[in-house]
């Protein structure tokens, strides 16, 4: 399997666990969890993506995680899923990405999963990351791109690529959504989030910034 490769995530908003206030000049995150923990290539593995899900936060976390749910999946690449999902932490809310290869023989297998807290600073919180796919004989990185709506105006949110790629993504019950792009680690040209009337309630453009 290919050396994984570090996670760089970009926060538009972020709480510090020190109890600073946030610095949006300075990226802040948790050590994401990938194929280099202590799980084995056993422990990595189960015929449910849940139960994957589950103990991949209880490392990151501990036991005190409740409400966990799996909110949307990304299909990419064939067998490279990554899925958004919801949990509460110490009764803080946190939104996550998991990122599962599908094996034969109905297996799934957990390579990284990032949990960060969900915190009301901006109408659209975003989070940016990436890293490298864990394909036989590909050697390739996927970039993603999450936000949680904290504004109710928000109906829809464009994610546009470095490729001129737009994509759509509707806000549902769950306030969440998640891009994936495979090809590079660059953060997207804009994300933009407008409402029913197509009214724009948040813009953030990026320049060519590396994620990794």
């Amino acid at each position: 399997m290919k050396a994984w490769k570090f996670t760089m995530l970009m926060l538009i908003a972020i709480l510090i666990a020190c109890g600073k206030q946030p610095n949006t000049a300075t990226p802040s995150y948790k050590d994401p969890l990938g194929p280099s923990s202590t799980l084995t290539d056993e422990e990595r593995r189960s015929e449910s993506v849940e139960e994957l899900l589950k103990l991949y936060i209880s490392l990151q976390y501990s036991s005190d995680v409740k409400d966990i749910r799996i909110t949307d999946v990304r299909r990419e690449s064939g067998n490279q899923l990554f899925y958004s999902c919801m949990f509460r932490y110490n009764g803080q809310e946190y939104m996550g990405m998991f990122y599962v290869q599908e094996l034969e023989n109905n297996l799934f297998q957990g390579e990284v999963f990032d949990g960060f807290p969900v915190i009301e600073e901006e109408p659209l919180q975003l989070l940016i990351g990436g890293g490298g796919l864990h394909e036989d004989r590909v050697n390739r990185d996927y970039s993603f791109t999450m936000g949680y709506s904290h504004d109710v105006e928000i109906s829809t949110v464009y994610v546009e690529h470095r490729n001129g790629q737009v994509m759509v993504y509707p806000i549902t019950d769950e306030k969440l959504f998640l891009d994936v792009f495979i090809g590079d680690l660059y953060t997207p040209v804009s994300v933009i989030a407008v409402n029913d009337n197509g009214d724009v309630i948040f813009e953030k453009t990026y320049n060519r910034d590396h994620v990794k």
